[in-house]
C-alpha cells in the first residue's frame, strides 16, 4: 500500500482576460479525510468539471490517484477563471502533492486533458506566452499542437506535451528551438482587372488603401459594389511583423487555428446583416473579441448596410472614433482594439433602382426616407467617402474597356502614395488617423481651397468632423499625386467623394 504525506504543491498556469493572459498560481493541498476534490478561487463550470477529467486522465496515465481530500486553490482568488487551460497544471500539482513527480521551478503549464490522458490544444497560446515572457518564467509546458503558435514569441523556452504520462520523466521532454518566424507572402485569386468599368471607383479604392479611409458605396443591384470592396485586400499594404502577431493573437483567442494560416494579409471580415450586437463588438461572460476586433488593422465589410439592426450600426460610433471598444463587467473592464476600415455598400432605396437610367423605382418617398433613416447622421459623418456607383454601360460589360486598371497597377500607385505619406507622417501613422494638430501642420491650404471648404460649411454640407475628414482625404489624394501641399483640385475631388445624389434631403 502507498502512503502519501500531506503537503502543498504549487504550479503556475494562465487564464485569459480579453486579449491578455493573467498568471494563475495553482496550489493543491492533499490531506487525509473523505476523498473529494474542492476547487476554490472563482472557477467556472468547465474548471469545476475538470476534476472528473483529471481523475480519469491520471489513472489512465499509469499514475496512482490517491484517495485524499484535495483542496485546489486558484489565485488570485478575487478574479473569475474559466476554460480548460488548467487541466494539465491541476493534474501535475496533484501528482506532485502526492510525491509521484517533481516539477521544475519557475515553470508554467497549460493544456486540456482527455480521459485517456492525452493533451489537447487550447486557445490564446500567443497571449499566454507573451505573459510568461513578461513574468520571466523559465519554461512553458504546452500542448504540442500549439507549438507553432508559441514560436511566434521569441526568447522563451517551450516544451511540447502530448500525454500526461510524460511527467513521469519530465527531464526527457526536449525543448523546442525557436527560429525567427518568416511569414508567407499573400497570394490572391481575385484581381481588380475583373471589375468592369467603374474607373472612378477604382481611383477611390486607391485612396482608401493609401489613407485607410472609411467608405460607403451606393448604387443599384449589379453595378459591382460588393465586387469592388471584396478586392480591397488585394491592394492593401501588408502587415508588419508586430501587426501580424497581433492578428494571430486575436484569432487564437477567438478559436485555435493552424499556423499555416498566419500571413501578413490584412484581415477582411464580412459578417451577415443578421449579426447580433455582441457578435459585432464582442461579449460573453468572459468577453471575447467581436467582428470589429477581428477586423483590427484590416477591413470590416458590411454589405447591404441598412439591413443591419439599428443597434449594431450605432455601436460602431465609438470604435470608429477611438479605434477601441470597452466592454464592462461588474468587477472589471476589458478593452479590445478596433482600428479598421469600415467598407459598406447599400442600394439607393429598398427596391434598388432610385434614379436608375433603365429600371423604374417602385418605392414611394416614405419608403425611401425610412430606408435612409436607418443610417443616422453621426454614422454617416464618420464615413470619409460616400460614392455613387452607377449602372454599368453596355460597352463596359461587353468590352471591359478599363481592364488595364488591375491590382498590380493600382498597387504601384498606392506604394508611391504610401512612401510619400510615410516620409511625412512616419511608417505607422495613416492619414485617416491624423489629429487636429497634425492636420494644421500637414494640410496647408491656399485661399481658394479655404473658400471652398468655408462655403461647404456655410451650406451645411460639412460638419466639424466631416470638415476634418475632407482634409484627410485631400491629404491622401495629394500624396498619391506626390504633392507637398494640398491643391484646390484635391479639395474639389474630396468634396465630390462626399456627396450622393440618392440621399433624400
Amino acid at each position: 500500500m502507498l502512503y502519501y504525506l500531506s503537503m502543498i504543491s504549487k504550479v503556475y498556469s494562465a487564464s485569459l482576460y480579453g486579449l491578455n493572459a493573467l498568471k494563475i498560481t495553482i496550489e493543491v493541498y492533499a490531506s487525509t479525510g473523505l476523498p473529494c476534490e474542492k476547487i476554490i478561487g472563482l472557477p467556472d463550470t468547465i474548471i469545476k468539471e475538470s476534476s472528473s477529467r483529471i481523475k480519469a486522465a491520471i489513472k489512465n496515465s499509469s499514475f496512482n490517484y490517491a484517495n485524499k481530500s484535495y483542496t485546489i486553490n486558484l489565485a488570485p482568488a478575487d478574479l473569475p477563471k474559466e476554460g480548460s487551460f488548467l487541466d494539465v497544471p491541476i493534474a501535475a500539482a496533484i501528482l506532485e502533492a502526492t510525491n509521484q513527480i517533481t516539477l521544475p521551478n519557475n515553470s508554467l503549464l497549460v493544456g486540456e486533458l482527455s480521459l485517456s490522458g492525452s493533451i489537447k490544444p487550447i486557445k490564446g497560446i500567443i497571449a499566454i506566452c507573451e505573459m510568461a515572457k513578461k513574468n520571466n518564467i523559465q519554461s512553458i509546458y504546452l500542448p504540442e499542437a500549439n507549438i507553432d503558435q508559441a514560436k511566434l514569441i521569441n526568447n522563451i523556452k517551450i516544451f511540447p506535451l502530448t500525454h500526461l504520462s510524460q511527467f513521469k520523466n519530465i527531464e526527457s521532454i526536449k525543448q523546442i528551438t525557436i527560429r525567427k518566424t518568416s511569414f508567407s507572402l499573400p497570394k490572391f485569386e481575385q484581381d481588380y482587372s475583373e471589375v468592369k468599368g467603374q474607373t472612378v471607383a477604382k481611383r477611390v479604392m486607391t485612396i482608401v488603401a493609401t489613407g485607410f479611409h472609411n467608405i460607403l458605396l451606393v448604387g443599384p443591384p449589379g453595378s459591382g459594389k460588393s465586387m469592388i470592396i471584396k478586392r480591397l485586400p488585394t491592394i492593401m499594404p501588408i502587415l508588419d511583423e508586430d501587426q501580424t502577431i497581433l492578428k494571430a493573437k486575436i484569432e487564437t483567442i477567438s478559436k485555435p487555428f493552424k499556423t499555416s494560416n498566419i500571413t501578413p494579409i490584412r484581415p477582411f471580415r464580412s459578417p451577415h446583416h443578421s449579426i447580433s450586437y455582441a457578435g459585432m463588438v464582442g461579449g460573453g461572460r468572459s468577453p471575447s473579441p467581436g467582428e470589429i476586433t477581428l477586423a483590427n488593422n484590416g477591413i470590416l465589410f458590411l454589405d447591404e448596410f441598412p439591413e443591419f439592426s439599428k443597434q449594431v450600426i450605432e455601436v460602431l460610433r465609438q470604435p470608429l472614433e477611438d479605434n477601441l471598444i470597452t466592454i464592462s463587467r461588474a468587477s472589471y473592464n476589458i478593452q479590445f482594439p478596433s482600428n479598421f476600415i469600415l467598407a459598406c455598400t447599400m442600394n439607393p432605396c429598398p427596391c434598388g433602382y432610385l434614379n436608375d437610367s433603365k429600371e423604374k423605382c417602385k418605392c414611394n418617398s416614405r419608403d425611401i426616407n425610412k430606408y435612409w433613416k436607418k443610417l443616422s447622421g453621426p454614422i454617416l459623418d464618420r464615413i470619409d467617402i460616400i460614392l455613387d456607383i452607377p449602372r454599368l454601360k453596355t460597352e463596359d460589360v461587353l468590352l471591359n474597356t478599363n481592364n488595364h486598371l488591375s491590382t498590380a497597377s493600382m498597387t504601384e500607385i498606392i506604394d508611391l502614395g504610401n512612401k510619400f505619406q510615410h516620409n511625412r507622417n512616419g511608417p505607422s501613422l495613416k492619414n485617416a488617423a491624423l489629429t487636429s494638430l497634425s492636420l494644421n501642420k500637414f494640410c496647408n491650404l491656399s485661399k481658394p481651397s479655404k473658400s471652398l471648404l468655408i462655403k461647404a460649411l456655410d451650406n451645411g454640407i460639412l460638419t466639424g468632423r466631416s470638415y476634418d475628414k475632407i482634409l484627410r482625404v485631400s491629404r491622401t489624394i495629394a500624396d498619391i499625386d506626390q504633392c507637398k501641399n494640398i491643391q484646390e483640385t484635391h479639395i474639389l475631388e474630396a468634396l465630390h467623394y462626399r456627396q450622393t445624389k440618392f440621399k433624400p434631403t
